[in-house]
């Protein structure tokens, strides 16, 4: 009897001894699955995310400075600058008549709000007393335009002996905080250098590399739209006209 009580007691000691394991083994089964797939607050499951890794554009390089953007050819096609009535090419120049207004549009717009105009003009002759000529564009919608170049080009004689030729630049409409540059000038009939370059709102004038007038918008930038040389009553050649970086 005491033998079978013992066998008994030893029984239910290795019963408890299993029940016990398969207890254990069920909460860590639990516990790794929990783990697993953490359940959200609004009860899915959550995911780990991976981060996307986007690859940045490279930074365009600018172009150096006195880059040429666009070169006045008007030998192969000079009905593309919209002449009026007066304009010639010889030897691959362009010349004016020396009476009346005239005007030649440049046929290409500045992709940029920072470019430069480069002009190599001389005045070969004028019949009319007084002369001018001018780069010029008109204002649109949210841009200035501007005025730039030579008025009172005097001609030779008598009448005119003790008139000076004046730089004149403008925004336009005029703005009335800055009002642009006039002075005169020494120039004669010689070939000359002109160039006009725009930095947003800035607009800076040379004659052979001197800054010699400035104009200020009123808007972000001048327009570079429409880009006109204008002449009244006196001849020009004209052998460079181009578009640059400035």
């Amino acid at each position: 009897m005491r033998s079978l009580h013992n066998e008994t007691t030893l029984y239910k000691k290795r019963m408890f001894r299993v029940r016990t394991l398969l207890f254990l083994a069920v909460c860590i089964v639990c516990t790794l699955s929990a783990c697993s797939s953490s359940p959200s607050p609004s009860g899915q499951t959550r995911l780990t995310a991976t981060p996307l890794v986007v690859a940045s554009s490279p930074t365009p390089t600018p172009l150096p400075h006195g880059t040429i953007l666009y070169q006045g050819d008007w030998v192969h096609n000079l009905k593309s600058w919209q002449p009026s009535s007066g304009w010639k090419v010889i030897d691959g120049m362009l010349q004016s008549t020396t009476t009346g207004d005239l005007s030649i549009t440049l046929p290409y717009r500045p992709t940029v709000n920072d470019y430069a105009l480069r002009l190599r003009l001389r005045v070969y002759n004028l019949t009319a007393q007084l002369g001018s000529y001018f780069l010029a564009t008109d204002p649109t919608s949210g841009h200035d335009g501007y005025r730039a170049g030579v008025i009172n080009f005097p001609r030779p004689d008598k009448v005119t002996r003790f008139v000076r030729p004046e730089m004149e630049v403008s925004s336009v409409p005029t703005n009335p905080d800055y009002a642009g540059t006039a002075h005169d000038l020494g120039i004669l009939y010689e070939w000359h250098d002109y160039r006009l370059e725009i930095h947003g709102k800035l607009l800076t004038f040379y004659l052979d590399d001197q800054v010699t007038g400035r104009a200020l918008s009123q808007t972000d930038s001048f327009v570079s739209d429409s880009i006109r040389l204008e002449l009244s009553s006196i001849g020009v050649q004209v052998s460079e006209f181009n578009v640059v970086v400035p």
